[in-house]
């Protein structure tokens, strides 16, 4: 007989790891006054996704980004809702706050794909806690909302939470690397035990 072979949890240990990366790539498309706050969210995105921390961030949405299915501009209060027969293109107002955009969807696109109509549960072993270090934040907003700067180095962390009463017992933590120049450097990664 064949046993079953258990699959086993994989579980989360604290690595380190530096890396380099281009802010002004990521910033290159947004206004100037929302350079730096932009500079700051990507850089929590990137933490997120480098040490399977799941963050969910909601941008403006100042033009229709493709990965996002159809259900998140038509869910909840954000906008008109769609009516029982629509056509191939649809033309709706989505409401955010104090401005109203205007965008054009082909449906068809979207209803050939399997999408649920509402957001998968997080995996239980992903944290949501990201944090940057005060003098990450000071360096971004040194030359002010306007011009963040186009490359920082960073390390990032993930470290087991001292509070016992805390929901994850994991956070990750970005940190700002001073360095000379940004030649030739490559990442790092180290697991500390």
């Amino acid at each position: 007989m064949v046993k079953a072979v258990k699959k086993q949890k994989k579980t989360l240990k604290p690595v380190t790891k530096v890396i380099t990366i281009n802010l002004s790539k990521l910033t290159h498309d947004v206004c100037y006054k929302r350079k730096a706050p932009r500079a700051i969210k990507e850089i929590r995105n990137i933490a997120g996704k480098l040490m399977h921390t799941k963050v969910y961030i909601r941008r403006r949405l100042d033009r229709a980004p493709v990965n996002f299915p159809l259900w998140f501009y038509f869910a909840g209060n954000m906008c008109e809702t769609l009516p029982a027969n629509v056509p191939r293109r649809v033309y709706t107002y989505l409401q955010l706050r104090l401005y109203t955009n205007m965008y054009t969807y082909t449906l068809y696109v979207y209803s050939c794909t399997n999408d649920f109509p509402y957001p998968p549960p997080l995996p239980p072993q992903l944290l949501q806690d990201v944090r940057l270090d005060v003098k990450l934040n000071k360096f971004i907003w040194s030359k002010g909302i306007r011009n963040p700067p186009k490359r920082v180095r960073v390390k990032i962390e993930r470290k087991r939470n001292e509070d016992e009463d805390s929901k994850e017992k994991m956070y990750t933590i970005v940190q700002h690397v001073m360095v000379d120049t940004y030649k030739g450097l490559l990442n790092e990664c180290e697991v500390n035990e």
